[in-house]
């Protein structure tokens, strides 16, 4: 079975079981738009007395809030189900089966299963990039695309860091905590990161690149991009594709059964 065909079943089996639990949706809708809507009530309010924020309009903020959220869904929706299982497997000896499978074993921990219901987040992050992308009598068509390009950039970007810190737990004894750590500090990624002192935005940029994931493609969407901002995410997204990919292989060479 190729990768494709395994990542399809895995879909509709997963599919399948969320259908189980549609109220889900209904409650994951209702937490994403008062979060939204909270969001954008303390943006307005900073607005309220200013037409920009470190040189951000009220608009290009509104396409920044919707990329984090786009982020957010595809977080909840296939990163996290997936990759926050890791200790848990190699915990409890089921990285054993998934090692004996005639498969790719990087696939197969991350895509086993999908939160469907959570792509409620997805949805309210593309309205709010359209509204704010048609706002913006600066941005066109191409400025749509690359942002588009960005983004599908940012999702592997965030996929290789996710994998990273949690392909630790071969040695650690315990990170199961660390997904709510990440979210936390992903929360930062809803604001430019031009609004953080000079330390923090040096993080944010170059050690947990989340500034490449959501403020570079806003910028794109916004009429902001450049040559050079394409080729930083590429090269970022390459070099970290590499590393986590690397990282998981040497981890399961060196992995002992949870059984021996």
């Amino acid at each position: 079975m190729n990768n494709l065909k395994l990542v399809r079943r895995f879909f509709s089996n997963s599919v399948q079981v969320n259908f189980e639990y549609r109220f889900d949706f209904v409650m994951s809708l209702i937490n994403s738009i008062l979060s939204v809507v909270a969001s954008l009530s303390i943006l307005w309010t900073m607005f309220e007395h200013k037409d920009s924020i470190a040189g951000w309009g009220f608009m290009k903020v509104v396409v920044l809030v919707g990329v984090f959220r786009i982020f957010k869904g595809v977080i909840d929706v296939f990163i996290a189900p997936n990759l926050s299982l890791i200790p848990d497997y190699i915990r409890e000896g089921t990285l054993d089966f998934i090692l004996i499978k005639p498969v790719n074993s990087q696939i197969m921990i991350s895509f086993r299963t999908v939160n469907i219901w959570r792509i409620s987040e997805i949805i309210i992050g593309l309205i709010l990039v359209v509204i704010g992308f048609l706002n913006q009598n600066t941005a066109n068509l191409l400025d749509l695309i690359m942002g588009v390009i960005l983004i599908l950039l940012g999702g592997l970007i965030i996929y290789s860091i996710w994998l990273i810190f949690m392909t630790m737990s071969f040695w650690l004894i315990d990170l199961r905590n660390l997904p709510t750590v990440f979210n936390v500090t992903f929360d930062l990624a809803q604001f430019p990161v031009y609004v953080f002192p000079g330390w923090l935005r040096f993080i944010l940029t170059f050690i947990i690149p989340i500034a490449f994931v959501t403020t570079v493609p806003a910028e794109a969407i916004s009429n902001l991009w450049n040559v050079k901002d394409l080729m930083s995410s590429g090269t970022l997204t390459i070099v970290l594709l590499i590393i986590s990919t690397s990282f998981w292989k040497y981890a399961i060479s060196r992995y002992t059964s949870a059984s021996s």
